[in-house]
């Protein structure tokens, strides 16, 4: 559970973001069900996510496709298996496809996405790497998934209200069905644990590259040459810029947090270009005004 949930077993309730949510009998879970939702429980649980929030997302794919990847509107859920004929319909962009039903624009962004990466759309670790990509989904789409990562919901079922008028936005009436979903999941899930080895790769947020940028800037403008003290040591500002030495520890700080940003992206296994170094004695300099 995340550091947020905490069981308690004497009640039958679990404790998330300090409510009580009573878990219920959630009764067994289809085989081929159980095996997608794993999948997306373990990708978005080591991501971060609060088991809420997962509930609440698998609460809305279980009213959508039956939790069911290879899923085409019109057809019927859970056969886990793709046929010429739901390929075909799956190119009419008013049916919904996938997991999430995604339709009209979304149909087409999630079919060129995949055919991009050289994978069959109902694939499932392919549907979710791409929603939470913004070379994927619509990136206000994929905002709300990864805000869900870093805000839990207070209950299942306000999850998965959440997350239908964020991100579903389909044409119920009502989110009834899709909230007593939610309470079932959350409480098949609060006796799971991550399986590494249906993890998936997603994008959690945050842009290195832009973040380095508005670092870059500030140094370059000279209003600031400081890095962390606890890891390089400080590093000020001063007339004729910085010393070899200075300017060594403040690549090396670039080095570090890109690695960590690298890591946390694409894993610990990436290869990386070679550390940068210092070749010049200035690289910061105060501004002077006359």
């Amino acid at each position: 559970m995340a550091a947020n949930d905490s069981p308690l077993a004497a009640d039958c309730r679990v404790v998330s973001n300090g409510n009580a949510i009573p878990i219920g009998n959630p009764g067994p879970a289809d085989a081929n069900v159980e095996k997608m939702a794993k999948t997306v429980y373990s990708t978005l649980k080591s991501a971060g996510m609060s088991d809420v929030n997962i509930a609440g997302i698998l609460g809305n794919w279980d009213q959508e496709s039956g939790i069911d990847p290879t899923s085409v509107q019109h057809f019927p859920t859970r056969t886990y298996t793709m046929s010429p004929e739901k390929k075909s319909a799956a190119a009419n962009t008013d049916n919904g496809i996938g997991l999430g039903q995604w339709t009209f624009g979304r149909n087409t962004l999630l079919r060129n996405y995949a055919t991009a990466k050289g994978a069959d759309w109902w694939d499932i670790k392919l549907q979710l790497t791409f929603m939470f990509d913004k070379n994927g989904d619509n990136a206000s789409d994929v905002e709300v998934v990864q805000g869900m990562i870093s805000t839990p919901q207070p209950t299942p079922r306000a999850a998965a209200k959440y997350f239908h008028d964020k991100w579903e936005r389909s044409a119920d009436s009502s989110t009834a069905q899709r909230e007593a979903n939610a309470d079932k999941w959350f409480g098949i899930i609060s006796g799971w644990s991550v399986d590494q080895s249906l993890v998936v790769s997603i994008d959690k947020g945050g842009d290195f590259i832009k973040d380095a940028t508005k670092v870059i800037s500030t140094f370059l403008s000279g209003n600031a040459c400081q890095a962390n003290a606890s890891r390089v040591g400080s590093i000020t500002p001063k007339s004729g810029g910085m010393t070899q030495e200075e300017a060594q520890k403040l690549v090396d700080l670039y080095n570090q947090e890109g690695d960590k940003w690298l890591d946390e992206k694409y894993g610990p296994t990436v290869v990386r270009a070679p550390a940068a170094t210092t070749t010049r004695r200035t690289v910061c300099r105060s501004r002077t005004t006359s």
